[in-house]
Parts: C-alpha cells; sequence; structure tokens
C-alpha cells in the first residue's frame, strides 16, 4: 500500500465514512514502522486543524474526547452524523502541587481478537499516547510524588466515591488516633518523641533510646504517608500497614509491612534499613523502591528505582539494580529477576492505575481496595488482559464504564460489584 493510501485511510479514520475491511487494514498499517514518518505528520496536522478541534484551540483532553466519541459512536459504514463534544465543566477536583489540567488515561484492554468497535477504541488510544507519549501528563513527574486529593463533590446515587487520604495511627500504648479527623500539629508523645501532623502526613521529632514502636495502617479506601525519624518517607497505598519504631537508637533501622508500601530511605553510614515483609525481608542502605506485597496477591513484587536492595525469602536471596523487579512466588518459593516499568509500580503514588497487560481480577483487586468494595464473579466469564490506565480519583462508575470495553460488563450493588459476561 502506498503512503497516498495511507493517508486516505487516515482521514476516513477523523471523519465518518469507514468500512468494517477498511477500519481493520487501518489498525495494522497504523502500527506499520514504514508509515512513522508520515503518520506523525498526519497526526501534528489532525490535531493542529481548526475544522477537526471544534474550538479552535489545540487543547489535548478535548481533542482525546472528540477522537474517543468518534471512534465510540461511529458504525462501520458512511452514514454517521459526526460526534460532538463539549469541553468538561471544571470539576472542582484537586490537582497536585506543580501539575496541569489532566485528560483521564484511557485504560486500553487487550484482546487476541477484538471486535471492529473495540480496535477503533483501541486505535484512538493508540493515537492519542502517542502524541502526548513522554510528556508530563501519562506519568506525572517522579519529583512531585504527592497523591492526587479526592473532591468530595456531590456523589450520583448507587456510585462510590474514590479512596482519599487517611489511617490509623497506633501508639506503643495501644491508643489509637485517627488521622483522617486530626487536626495539624502534635497529636502525641511516645517516650518523649513527638507525633506532629502536617498537610496529610506525620513525622517525628525528637529521640528515645528506648526500642518503641508505633503502627500505621490504611483501611480499604484510604492512603497515607509518614517520614520516620531518620528521614526515611513512607507512602502507604489502601490496606496497608507498617510498624516502626518512633527512634532508631541502635545500628540498625527495622521495620515491618504488609499490603503496598513506597520508601524512600534515608541514607545512614552503618545502620542498613531493612524491610521485613510477609515471607520475605529487604535489606538496604539508601534507596527508593516499592513492595507489593498483599496476602491476597499470588506474587509479591518489589521493584527498585534508586541505589540497590538485597530480598531474601527463605534460604534464598538476591540483589537487583534500578529498574529491576524481583517477583517472590511464596508458594514454589521462586525469586525471579526482570527488567520493570518502574513507573507503573509507583503509579499508585501519582493517583494512577495502571495496568500493565493485567489479568481481571489482578485489575479488580486493585479497584476493591482503593474503592472498599466486594466484588463477585457470575457465569463463565473471559479473562482480558488490560493495559493503559485512570485516575483513582474518578468515581467507580467511571472506572467500570472504561473497563467495560474489555467485553466483560460490571453491575454495581450498593457496595459490592457483579462482573458478568
Amino acid at each position: 500500500m502506498s503512503q497516498s493510501n495511507f493517508e486516505e485511510l487516515f482521514n476516513k479514520f477523523l471523519g465518518e465514512n469507514m468500512t468494517a475491511a477498511e477500519i481493520d487494514r487501518f489498525r495494522e498499517l497504523f502500527h506499520d514502522d514504514r508509515y512513522q514518518p508520515l503518520r506523525d505528520q498526519l497526526l501534528e496536522t489532525a490535531f493542529t486543524n481548526k475544522a477537526f478541534i471544534e474550538n479552535g484551540d489545540y487543547d489535548p483532553k478535548e481533542v482525546f474526547q472528540q477522537l474517543l466519541a468518534r471512534a465510540k459512536d461511529r458504525e462501520p459504514v458512511s452514514q454517521v452524523p459526526e460526534a460532538r463534544l463539549q469541553t468538561e465543566a471544571a470539576s472542582g477536583t484537586e490537582k497536585s502541587p506543580g501539575t496541569a489540567d489532566q485528560p483521564q488515561a484511557p485504560v486500553i484492554p487487550l484482546s487476541s481478537s477484538p471486535s471492529p468497535l473495540r480496535r477503533l477504541w483501541i486505535a484512538a488510544a493508540v493515537v492519542f499516547i502517542i502524541l502526548l507519549g513522554g510528556t508530563a501528563w501519562f506519568f506525572i513527574n517522579r519529583a512531585n510524588k504527592q497523591r492526587v486529593p479526592v473532591a468530595q463533590a456531590a456523589l450520583p446515587k448507587g456510585d462510590v466515591a474514590p479512596g482519599r487520604n487517611g489511617a490509623i495511627l497506633t501508639l506503643s500504648n495501644g491508643k489509637k488516633i485517627l488521622l483522617d479527623s486530626a487536626g495539624n500539629g502534635e497529636l502525641a508523645s511516645d517516650s518523649g518523641v513527638a507525633v506532629i501532623k502536617k498537610d496529610g502526613a506525620i513525622a517525628y521529632r525528637g529521640k528515645t533510646e528506648e526500642m518503641v514502636y508505633n503502627t500505621v495502617a490504611t483501611p480499604k479506601g484510604r492512603q497515607w504517608q509518614l517520614t520516620l525519624s531518620d528521614g526515611t518517607k513512607v507512602w502507604l497505598n489502601a490496606g496497608s500497614s507498617i510498624r516502626y519504631p518512633v527512634s532508631f537508637p541502635g545500628n540498625e533501622r527495622l521495620v515491618e509491612m504488609k499490603g503496598e508500601v513506597y520508601f524512600e530511605v534515608a541514607q545512614k553510614a552503618g545502620a542498613p534499613f531493612i524491610v521485613q515483609a510477609p515471607k520475605q525481608s529487604i535489606q538496604v542502605l539508601g534507596t527508593h523502591f516499592n513492595v507489593n506485597a498483599y496476602g491476597d496477591e499470588p506474587i509479591f513484587r518489589t521493584t527498585l528505582l534508586e541505589g540497590s536492595v538485597q530480598v531474601m525469602s527463605s534460604d534464598k536471596k538476591v540483589l537487583i539494580r534500578p529498574g529491576q523487579q524481583v517477583s517472590n512466588n511464596y508458594t514454589t518459593g521462586s525469586l525471579t529477576i526482570k527488567e520493570a516499568n518502574v513507573d507503573d509500580a509507583i503509579a499508585w503514588i501519582n493517583g494512577r492505575f495502571k495496568f500493565d497487560n493485567s489479568d481481571l481480577k489482578t485489575v479488580m483487586r486493585q479497584i476493591a481496595r482503593w474503592y472498599d468494595v466486594e466484588v463477585e464473579y457470575r457465569g463463565n466469564i473471559s479473562n482480558p488482559q488490560f493495559g493503559g490506565g485512570t485516575y483513582r480519583s474518578s468515581n467507580l462508575s467511571e472506572v467500570l464504564q472504561v473497563l467495560e470495553l474489555s467485553g466483560v460488563h460490571f453491575k454495581l450493588e450498593e457496595r459490592k460489584i457483579i462482573v458478568t459476561p
């Protein structure tokens, strides 16, 4: 096929005159490297064309919404009216410091034999991702590891709001403090060490020679951040916990965790930092890494961003470098190292779900933790693979609508998701 034929198909895709066979052919050619220069040129022209961008301005969010509407609403025939969307009204959702308004990243269902309609959706998502690949909206800069705050807007009846900041702090004497509602300032003093809350996080001030432990636990639907007495920063995902000394008087810094926790360990010569997780322990000196060790996950994963860590399980131990991930199959006892997409591993810190060829049940476990809901499967359900992602600040119904592009259906009954074929 010549470049002129490819350009003709491309223009048909942006228009409304495309047969099912042409849809299939366009999707195939879109991924052909021979057409990459022309494809990129056409994309740039299309998204700066005032006839296509109906408000006359280059607004990535609006462009994507228009293209998505065309892909979802179009029949594979010639007589379909042009889809028109109004620019979204401001939602009032707070933004992370240093980030601009961002379009919702698509969840792209991956399947061995997608339907023509789903092929259009995949192509639309690919167009937008390629256009903005590498830009700030898709992966928020790691330097700004701020959770996306959740706006407490009016919730449609029957919907479920996303999770938010919140946790329970347990002091050494057993006293519990609900961090959601606690005000800023000194919350307590434990063996002379002050617990300070500021801007949705807690930190410790002071020292003690006693080994006195506190615990921070996030229920489902909550997330939290804290700074340990040595300066180590810790982020807890939903349904997680960490137990730690209020001060580290000795030459070893040992903490215990469950669930999913991200660490930025402060360097301290002669005092290794050890994370004790279920079925494994991780030893570091100063590094950034993420540990996913939920009890309902079949494999625990440790992903390294900076420095080096040693993962030990039973009688096995492995050392990994930045960009690698250790998978711990605690049933078989195997430790496997692979190259990892670290942005995927820490997407939750940046307020995102990110799916890397994840199967249905893996995705639903993430959804259940963040929205604090149950999941029930009914019937003979396929097992689609998911790529792409979406924002954790969306209401549950919005996330499920996108996931339904996989061909699986969801029904929300109070705080239960019913999954059907």
